[in-house]
């Protein structure tokens, strides 16, 4: 069983992290908030809906772009930072644009 609001970043799984090409933008581990556009820290009323994960009934997730959410990055710093969210897809289905301080992808 699992209590943990934390998700570990999927798109590094399995990845030694001496490869990761820019540790202090890689995320490690993400708020489960985070990962799909939405913020426990700064809930907003006017939000972009976005596609719901596998299993998910429409009602029960939103998003938003800038979502405030803690991350803990590969190189051991943690920082609280907005997250990016296209009102397509969940956040962590991508890299954001630049101008973000933070990456998925391990390269």
């Amino acid at each position: 069983m699992d209590y943990s609001d934390y998700m570990f970043n999927y798109w590094i799984r399995g990845t030694n992290m001496l490869s990761v090409v820019q540790p202090t933008r890689t995320v490690l581990l993400v708020e489960f908030s985070g990962e799909i556009g939405y913020s426990f820290h700064q809930p907003q009323t006017d939000y972009v809906p976005v596609n719901n994960p596998p299993g998910v009934p429409p009602h029960m997730h939103s998003a938003f772009n800038n979502a405030l959410n803690e991350v803990g990055f590969v190189d051991g710093h943690i920082d609280y930072i907005k997250i990016y969210n296209d009102g397509v897809s969940v956040s962590h289905s991508y890299d954001p644009p630049a101008g973000y301080d933070y990456q998925w992808s391990g390269d």
